[in-house]
């Protein structure tokens, strides 16, 4: 598991992650909007800050499965999705 934080600006975060292997990679990103260093839920655990998945893939009741949301890396890769 790799991680990183960046700003964002303008709605916009961007982030490299340099000497990746090739091969099939799950992308999850979350707007840490209060900066306390995690995905904040209500009461019932659904999250009450902004998140998604490569491929803007959707669980449901969680997480989407793995494969939703794995994409194929290699070194002119170039992912982009939306958080909701």
């Amino acid at each position: 598991m790799m991680s990183q934080k960046v700003e964002m600006h303008d709605g916009v975060a961007e982030w490299v992650f340099g000497g990746l292997p090739e091969g099939l990679y799950a992308i999850k990103s979350v707007a840490d909007e209060n900066g306390n260093g995690k995905l904040d839920t209500n009461l019932i655990g659904l999250p009450v800050e902004r998140y998604g998945f490569a491929n803007d893939a959707r669980g449901r009741m969680g997480p989407p499965a793995f494969d939703a949301a794995t994409v194929q890396v290699n070194a002119d890769s170039s992912i982009s999705f939306e958080l909701k």
